[in-house]
């Protein structure tokens, strides 16, 4: 018997634990607080394009960590 699929709040827990600290604030105030990769950078005393290099990142893996939920343990790839 298959078990149930995971609830969505623990799908974003788990992807968003997959995450660095400063990736997981830079898609924080991405997302949720809704500015731009300037003001991200001003807040955190970081350079826009390293803030966007973090978002891109945290991006991908946010993505990934999402999908192998959904992926058959049997692929891979």
């Amino acid at each position: 018997m298959p078990s149930p699929p995971p609830s969505p709040d623990l799908r974003l827990e788990r992807a968003a634990a997959c995450l660095s600290p400063l990736e997981r604030r830079v898609l924080e105030l991405s997302a949720a607080d809704g500015l731009d990769n300037e003001a991200i950078a001003d807040r955190l005393g970081i350079s826009r394009r390293r803030v966007e290099r973090l978002l891109a990142r945290a991006l991908v893996k946010f993505d990934r960590a999402l999908d192998s939920d959904r992926r058959p343990w049997w692929r891979f790839w």
